[in-house]
């Protein structure tokens, strides 16, 4: 079984996910120096090779297989990374193998895509206009109606570039926005979008696709910063909150999954539940980011993440309908500053039900608040009878760890 992982993903390549030697891992130059890869097939026994690309496109990944592994008998393709998505279903096209499909892949990968599809699938969504500059942004809010609003780019991932706008900043906005994305990101003409901003309970839904059908969705409640800021602060599973939607969400992610012809994979889909209903913020084809992974996996008690790389080799896993128990996520966070001094990690890792706890707040780490993440510098995860249970007791762990600042 040999995999092509297009985009660099720790957590698909643990060694007991593959046979020895049996992954190509195809990454850019500039992610390759920069995380260290050339190293990664002494580092990771499943790993045959890392395959440089000038970018994450199928052209280009054919032709460096072409060059650097002509002999390659691939039987997976797997996206990586939210850069790799395109790629993964062009590459798995022209194999002939499983994989999300191009449309779909092209709607989820651009949010301008995804906006038009949802919208002639009569999926609830945010009112949304697509802005070329500052000077639009005013205009356009004035359109949509209401206060509330954030801007976004079209292309780019994980929150990157994500502002919730104040049209009288509107230049400020416009170029936080358009300065988000990393260098190498792609040559394609940048796109922006600004959207009503909704009111309601935020989660997210992640399910697996096997040919055309969900046959895994499981609701992760997520919570943000009080007030304003849009800095996520952890996630539970199953999503108290969203659970009370969860039919009515598996039936929008079962409509979304119609709308974009989605084949083979796994969705990672935000929704805000509002008076109105579900409505769809936005839906990644890739593993979630912040852990959600880990979370499910302890949650449903299943080796979920090798069951989505068996189902992207065409095979249908035997999944769980239900979580057994809760499983948490808190992110550590500290003030601006120089860290003098962490105290009370070892005391949050030993409580019972605490099954991770890591602090990157070493002495001498200048801490500076950066978006969408906010100031994180560690993480801890637990478990508990019901998510509400996890939930409370990731933050007393958290509440443990001391970071002092000067």
């Amino acid at each position: 079984m040999t995999t092509l992982l297009i985009g660099h993903a720790p957590q698909l390549l643990r060694d007991h996910h593959h046979p020895a030697r049996s992954v190509l891992l195809v990454e850019t130059p500039q992610t390759i120096a920069r995380r260290g890869l050339y190293r990664a097939p002494v580092d990771h026994a499943a790993i045959e090779a890392v395959v440089p690309v000038r970018r994450l496109e199928t052209e280009t990944v054919l032709s460096a297989l072409t060059a650097f592994a002509p002999d390659a008998a691939i039987d997976r393709v797997v996206p990586g990374t939210e850069a790799g998505v395109l790629a993964a279903a062009g590459v798995a096209r022209f194999l002939d193998l499983p994989g999300a499909g191009v449309r779909a892949a092209t709607a989820f990968r651009d949010k301008i895509a995804l906006r038009t599809v949802a919208a002639e699938a009569g999926l609830h969504q945010p009112e949304w206009a697509e802005v070329a500059g500052a000077a639009d942004l005013g205009p356009a809010c004035a359109e949509l109606g209401g206060d509330r609003f954030v801007l976004k780019p079209a292309a780019l991932a994980g929150g990157a570039g994500v502002v919730f706008l104040d049209p009288a900043r509107a230049a400020a906005a416009w170029q936080e926005t358009t300065t988000a994305a990393p260098p190498g990101t792609g040559r394609r003409r940048a796109r922006y979008l600004v959207e009503q901003r909704m009111s309601g309970t935020e989660v997210s839904v992640e399910c697996l696709v096997h040919d055309g059908e969900v046959v895994f969705a499981a609701v992760t409640d997520r919570h943000r910063q009080p007030g304003g800021d849009p800095a996520e602060i952890g996630h539970q599973v199953p999503g108290p909150r969203g659970s009370v939607e969860r039919d009515r969400l598996t039936a929008a992610m079962r409509a979304l999954v119609g709308a974009t012809g989605m084949r083979y994979g796994i969705l990672h889909a935000a929704w805000i539940l509002t008076d109105g209903g579900p409505a769809l913020l936005g839906c990644a084809a890739r593993i979630p980011g912040d852990r959600i992974m880990e979370l499910l996996e302890l949650a449903y008690q299943c080796p979920l993440t090798a069951h989505y790389l068996e189902l992207m080799a065409g095979n249908r896993p035997t999944l769980p309908a239900d979580a057994v128990r809760g499983a948490a996520i808190r992110y550590l966070t500290a003030d601006p500053g120089t860290v003098r001094e962490v105290i009370g990690a070892a005391d949050a890792s030993g409580l019972a039900g605490v099954h991770g706890l890591v602090v990157d707040a070493a002495y001498g780490r200048r801490i500076v608040p950066a978006r969408p993440a906010g100031n994180r510098v560690g993480y801890v995860v637990t478990t508990g009878p019901g998510a509400d249970d996890a939930w409370d007791l990731a933050g007393q762990a958290a509440g443990l760890v001391k970071i002092a600042v000067r």
